[in-house]
C-alpha cells in the first residue's frame, strides 16, 4: 500500500497520529484508463514540435542558404571586407529608391556620413546627393558609364538592378551603383585637348607661311625682287599688327600663340576671324591648360559651325573684364546657322553633338568647357541670336583663394 502519516500537534505536544493510506492495486486501477491519453498527448506534442522544426528548418535554410551560423558569420565578415576594401563607391539602394547601404569609397567620392553596418534605409533626399545621382538611384533606371558632376570630381557611374542568386527570373530587389573617379584623367583629357588645339593652330600657321614662303622664293627666282619684298612687307605689317594687338592685352603667352594660331586657321579654312581684346585684361583665375581649353573648344566649334553656314563666314571673339561681376567674360559669335531651340538643354551633355562622329568622337568639347569652368566657379551659356553665341565666365585671380 502507500501510506502517508501526519502527527497531530497540540501545545507542542504530540495528541495523535492520523494515518491514511491506499493499496497498489486500487492506484493502478485508478491511473490505467488516463495512460492512453497522456502517451497519446505525449506523441501529439512530439509529432507537432517535430512538424514546427522541420518546416522552421526549411524556412531558416531557404533564407540562409543552407549555411550554418557559423558559415554565415564568416560570409559577412568576407563580404564586409570586399565592401569596404573595394577602390570604386558601391552604392545599393532598395525598390523604394530608399539608399540602404554604401561602402567607404562612396562615402569619400560623395562626402556622405561614414557607413554604420546596422544603418535603416535613409531616404535620397537626407543625404544630399548632387541632383542628378539623387535622380538616377531613385528612378532606379539603367545606366552604363555616365559621367556626373559631384562637387570637385567628375564620378563615372554604372547602375544595374540588383538581382538575387538563382537567375534573373528572380525579382531585383533594387539597384546597383558603382562610382569610378575620373578627376585626374578628365584634366588630363582637358591637357591633352589643349595639346591638340595648340597643336592644329600651329599647324595651320606652318602651313599659312609656307605658302607665303613658297610665293618669295618664286617671285625671286622670278627676278621680281621688288614684288617680293612688297610681299614681305606687307605680310610682316598684318602679322605684326595682329600680335601686337593679341600679345599687348593678354598676358598669357599660351592664349597669345592659341589666338594667333587660330587667326591663322581661319583665314587657311576661308573664315574671317574678328578679335575684340581688352586692353590689359584682369589676370584670370583658370590656368593656361584651362584656358586654351575653354577659348580653343569655343573656337573651334564656332568656326565649324561658320563654316557650314551662309556666306561669308565670320567667327567673333570678345575677351573682355566684367568689373561689375569681377569676371573675365568671354564671348564668342559666330555666322553659322545657329541651335535649335529643342536642343538647347543638351548641347552640354557628354557625346551629344549636332556634327558627324569622326575617328576620335564628337560631343566633348562642350562638356569640357562646361566642367573646366564650374570646377572655377565659372559658367557657360548659350545666347540665342542669329547664328550661335556662348558666352563663358569665369573668376579673375583674385578670387581663387576667396
Amino acid at each position: 500500500s502507500v501510506r502517508a502519516v501526519v502527527p497531530v500537534m497540540e501545545g507542542g505536544k504530540v495528541i495523535a497520529i492520523v494515518s491514511a493510506g491506499e493499496t497498489v492495486t486500487n492506484v493502478v486501477a485508478s491511473l490505467a484508463p488516463r495512460i492512453p491519453f497522456v502517451i497519446g498527448a505525449a506523441a501529439l506534442l512530439v509529432i507537432v514540435g517535430s512538424a514546427g522544426a522541420f518546416v522552421a528548418r526549411r524556412f531558416v535554410s531557404r533564407v540562409t542558404g543552407a549555411m550554418r551560423p557559423s558559415e554565415l558569420s564568416r560570409m559577412v565578415s568576407y563580404y564586409e571586407s570586399v565592401l569596404h576594401s573595394v577602390r570604386e563607391g558601391l552604392i545599393l539602394a532598395d525598390d523604394s529608391g530608399r539608399i540602404v547601404l554604401y561602402n567607404d569609397e562612396a562615402a569619400e567620392l560623395l562626402d556622405l556620413p561614414p557607413a554604420a553596418g546596422d544603418a535603416q534605409p535613409v531616404e535620397v533626399s537626407e543625404l544630399g546627393l548632387p541632383p542628378t545621382i539623387a535622380a538616377l538611384i531613385e528612378g532606379g533606371g539603367r545606366a552604363v558609364e555616365e559621367s556626373h558632376i559631384a562637387g570637385h570630381r567628375v564620378l563615372v557611374l554604372n547602375q544595374e538592378p540588383a538581382t538575387p542568386p538563382g537567375g534573373s527570373s528572380r525579382r531585383p530587389v533594387g539597384t546597383l551603383m558603382t562610382l569610378r573617379d575620373r578627376t585626374e584623367v578628365q584634366r588630363l583629357s582637358g591637357e591633352l585637348e589643349s595639346v591638340r588645339t595648340l597643336s592644329d593652330a600651329l599647324r595651320s600657321q606652318t602651313h599659312e607661311y609656307a605658302n607665303r614662303l613658297h610665293t618669295v622664293v618664286s617671285l625671286l627666282e622670278l627676278g621680281r625682287t621688288k614684288d617680293a619684298i612688297d610681299l614681305i612687307a606687307q605680310q610682316v605689317e598684318l602679322s605684326q599688327s595682329l600680335a601686337d594687338d593679341v600679345v599687348g592685352a593678354i598676358n598669357e603667352p599660351a592664349l597669345a600663340a592659341l589666338l594667333l594660331g587660330k587667326a591663322a586657321q581661319a583665314s587657311e579654312r576661308g573664315v574671317e576671324l574678328r578679335l575684340d581684346i581688352d586692353e590689359h585684361l584682369a589676370p584670370s583665375a583658370l590656368g593656361p591648360s584651362d584656358l586654351v581649353s575653354v577659348v580653343g573648344n569655343l573656337v573651334d566649334n564656332a568656326m565649324d559651325a561658320a563654316a557650314g553656314g551662309s556666306a561669308p563666314p565670320w567667327v567673333r571673339v570678345t575677351l573682355t573684364t566684367n568689373d561689375a561681376l569681377d569676371c573675365l567674360e568671354l564671348t564668342v559669335a559666330d555666322s553659322g546657322r545657329g541651335v535649335e531651340h529643342a536642343i538647347d538643354d543638351r548641347i552640354f551633355s557628354r557625346g551629344f553633338s549636332t556634327k558627324p562622329a569622326d575617328a576620335t568622337g564628337r560631343g566633348f568639347g562642350l562638356a569640357v568647357v562646361r566642367q573646366v569652368l564650374e570646377n572655377h566657379g565659372g559658367s557657360i551659356e548659350l545666347l540665342q541670336a542669329s547664328g550661335t553665341e556662348f558666352r563663358a565666365r569665369w573668376p579673375v585671380a583674385k578670387k581663387v583663394g576667396s
